[in-house]
């Protein structure tokens, strides 16, 4: 094997001024004017006069996260692309105007709620040929606001579970906005479909929603945070949040969960397989537990437990349940971590998970503290 690489070596100067880029006065909008500032000061603090300023602006569309599985969207990309370009020059007070039109992309729909990223990027150059750059950037969307939804890896039904809902502004600050929650239940195919690679009916996320099982009116408070709780039975669902901006537009936003009953015999769900854990860091003296279920019929998983490349217990979850709640002690000696690796063989497919159970060294840790000490010794004591 052999390789290679190239490397650069330069003579270093002290830069002798900086480039700075300042925010829009006024806020930006889609098909509008945004005109920024940039300056140029030295670090002896006077205004770099005369410079060249070459800039460039190029866009690029932002995606909520759904979007990434929803069933009824199609893949989209986020494509950059230079939308305008100019030389100017810094005047007396070493600053320079920058002015583009925020002109969306018109090949993206308005319903996917993009957000566009404006990069307007300054290279400098002051009369002794010595370059600055500098970068920023600015967000505009069809709407004002953005909303998302949260919730914990695992949800136990019979258990109180809850859901954060936050609005933000598309500078992320928080923003109060007051909307509704629905709580859809997933409508699964009828019968456990056969692992395929691509197949879309074993992905949850692609399942449409079905009858809506909770509804809460929530308002968001200054900082664009709202709670909900409700109770729900194992399965699948999806959570809507819909709210409007100040201009009157619709805005969403949706998490897919399942809830799990670890008690359960079988799987509730038509789903082929499936593993989630309360946690995946467990401090020695405790157990770590896995849950395993499919959704087929009859279905048996091959559990193993290893540290250090060795197999430390092998056991298979009992016959006529397909779903089953693994647990492992968790010893001093497995300080560093352990693997578990699970496997299930249905209709001829393999399914196999494989995650580190981290068992963190907190028992050499660290500790830091500040002191000061004043000696009161003093000649002729």
């Amino acid at each position: 094997e052999s390789g290679s690489a190239y490397f650069r070596m330069e003579e270093y100067k002290r830069p002798k001024f900086f480039t700075e880029i300042d925010a829009p006065k006024d806020p930006a909008a889609l098909g509008e004017e945004v005109k920024v500032k940039v300056r140029a000061e030295a670090y002896t603090g006077a205004p770099v006069d005369g410079a060249k300023v070459s800039w460039r602006v190029t866009r690029t569309p932002r995606y909520p996260s759904w979007t990434r599985w929803c069933w009824w969207v199609s893949p989209v990309q986020s494509r950059t692309e230079e939308i305008a370009h100019g030389i100017s020059e810094t005047g007396a007070d070493g600053s320079a105007m920058i002015s583009f039109v925020a002109q969306p992309d018109k090949s993206v729909s308005e319903d996917l709620e993009p957000i566009f990223e404006y990069a307007i990027v300054a290279d400098v150059t002051g009369g002794a040929g010595e370059t600055r750059s500098a970068t920023k950037r600015v967000s505009v969307g069809y709407t004002s606001l953005k909303a998302s939804l949260s919730a914990a890896d695992w949800l136990e039904s019979g258990e109180e579970l809850e859901f954060t809902i936050r609005t933000i502004s598309l500078d992320g600050d928080g923003r109060k906005a007051t909307g509704v929650v629905k709580i859809h239940r997933l409508k699964e195919p009828e019968v456990c479909p056969r692992a395929t690679r691509g197949e879309v009916s074993i992905d949850p996320n692609r399942w449409g929603p079905g009858e809506v099982v909770k509804k809460f009116e929530v308002q968001t408070d200054e900082e664009g945070e709202a709670l909900v709780k409700a109770q729900l039975d194992a399965g699948s669902y999806r959570l809507v949040f819909e709210t409007k901006d100040a201009s009157g537009r619709k805005i969403q936003a949706l998490l897919g969960i399942e809830v799990v009953n670890p008690d359960g015999k079988n799987f509730p769900t038509k789903r082929p397989f499936h593993t989630s854990a309360p946690s995946w860091s467990v401090e020695p003296g405790n157990s770590v537990s896995v849950l395993w279920g499919s959704g087929h019929e009859e279905a048996r998983a091959c559990v193993e437990w290893y540290q250090n490349r060795k197999l430390l217990r092998r056991e298979w979850s009992a016959e006529g349940r397909t779903q089953q709640l693994f647990t492992y002690p968790i010893k001093e000696a497995n300080r560093g971590g352990i693997t578990v690796v699970i496997r299930q063989v249905t209709m001829n497919r393999l399914h196999q998970m494989q995650r580190v159970i981290r068992v963190p060294w907190t028992n050499k840790e660290l500790k830091l503290r500040w002191e000061h000490i004043v000696s009161k010794l003093e000649p002729g004591v």
